[in-house]
């Protein structure tokens, strides 16, 4: 994620979270995701499809501004992956196995397999962060004499509700 989150208790910055997400190719609706400070991994990748999978039911407990519910979930019939090594292991092998779930890997340096991810990870950034203090730029020309980690206010439990405020609602 391009800010800077700090932690709830003492508001001193913890860093830039991971973004894993998991969409349907063919609608573009979010099914899950995992907000970490984990880099990509195994982990998150099984807690993102976790994720996923659940209903969402509490949701409007959780947050009560919440306009709509969430109603995607279930076990999906495939998933197409790049290269990463977080979704070679024999764990995701495993569950894919288990699960009935074909597995589909984009070719090595083909970027534009995996675009509309990249692309809404980008927008979803940009929604999310866009005024946020403590958000971080595109380049160090772009940031200028800003230190993101200086002006971060933004909690992990606060950005997890922007998150998913976000992709409810908007």
């Amino acid at each position: 994620m391009d800010v800077f989150v700090v932690d709830d208790v003492n508001r001193l910055p913890l860093g830039r979270p991971w973004l894993t997400v998991l969409l349907d190719d063919y609608t573009r609706c979010v099914l899950g995701f995992c907000l970490s400070f984990e880099p990509p991994s195994r982990a998150t990748v099984a807690r993102c499809l976790r994720h996923a999978f659940l209903p969402k039911t509490d949701l409007r407990e959780k947050y009560p501004d919440l306009k709509h519910d969430w109603a995607a979930h279930g076990v999906v019939a495939e998933l197409c992956l790049d290269g990463g090594t977080e979704f070679h292991s024999e764990e995701l092998e495993q569950i894919c196995l288990e699960l009935d779930i074909e597995q589909h890997f984009s070719p090595r340096k083909t970027p534009w397999f995996k675009g509309k991810v990249e692309r809404f990870q980008g927008t979803l950034n940009r929604g999310v962060t866009v005024t946020t203090p403590g958000k971080t730029f595109g380049g160090i020309l772009e940031r200028d004499d800003y230190d993101p980690k200086k002006h971060a206010v933004l909690t992990m439990s606060v950005l997890m509700h922007l998150i998913t405020r976000w992709i409810v609602d908007v």
